[in-house]
């Protein structure tokens, strides 16, 4: 199937438009306060640490080699790269309308949208992770690992989120106590992790939930119940991971090999 110029170059204005529009939110800033800022006027225990928002500048430029790769040469053509692309385009919708939302505090809305953006990246991974022509290091790097990264993140900012609409509606003690939510946030946090892991051997998106319990666990450094929660989340992450990658590395050299020789290292 041949997709068209217009459907390729759509996916380049759309991721675009997303980077405008975060240039936009925080140079004006778009309702008198930056993206943290906002965040910042809700407490909530499951907000990481600053440093690890750092990863949205990874997140976008894995996702400029994605959009620069799915419109070139034969890849433009991949049948999964067709069945992504209506996706994508409304995922950076999503995206730019969460920004907007958010920065506006409406914060319900807002998390309509990162429902949406969760939503259309479970949808795009599944359906990259199903393609088996999908072998090579270039296909994992520009194709697999950005939307890996990417989900990973939006599957704990989407925890955060209903965290700040906790803050914002005094409900950070309803039922049980905050340090009890955010425990169980964490455990949602490492359940998908598993998922992840077991349905895709998905080491990217493991070492996301790494890094942002660490971050969660260096922001409740007075904590410490949840200083601990998030250090040992972070800690089975990472052993986690790299079982994983040394997995992945071990079944790429049985696949170079030769038949006979496969066959002696089994």
């Amino acid at each position: 199937m041949t997709r068209s110029k217009t459907d390729r170059y759509g996916n380049i204005a759309a991721f675009c438009v997303v980077i405008l529009f975060n240039y936009l939110a925080n140079s004006i800033p778009l309702g008198g306060r930056t993206t943290g800022e906002v965040s910042g006027a809700y407490f909530s225990m499951f907000t990481p640490a600053g440093y690890t928002f750092a990863i949205w500048g990874v997140i976008y430029l894995l996702l400029l080699g994605f959009v620069v790769r799915q419109s070139l040469g034969a890849e433009a053509d991949r049948a999964s790269l067709s069945a992504i692309s209506a996706l994508f385009k409304v995922n950076c919708a999503a995206n730019a309308f969460w920004l907007l939302a958010w920065h506006f505090e409406q914060l319900l809305l807002s998390m309509v949208f990162m429902v949406v953006i969760l939503a259309t990246l479970v949808r795009i991974y599944s359906i990259l992770k199903a393609d088996s022509s999908m072998r090579s290091g270039w296909d994992f790097v520009f194709l697999i690992l950005p939307f890996g990264v990417y989900l990973g993140w939006i599957s704990v900012a989407t925890i955060a989120n209903i965290s700040i609409l906790q803050s914002a509606y005094q409900a950070n003690d309803f039922l049980i106590s905050q340090e009890a939510w955010t425990i169980l946030k964490l455990a949602v946090a490492g359940a998908a992790m598993l998922y992840f892991a077991r349905k895709y051997s998905s080491v990217e998106y493991v070492i996301v939930i790494a890094w942002a319990a660490l971050g969660v666990a260096i922001a409740n450094g007075n904590r410490p119940v949840i200083e601990v929660s998030s250090l040992v989340l972070a800690v089975v992450a990472l052993f986690l991971g790299l079982g994983l990658l040394i997995r992945r590395i071990l079944l790429q050299r049985r696949q170079s090999l030769p038949a006979d020789r496969a066959a002696e290292t089994a």
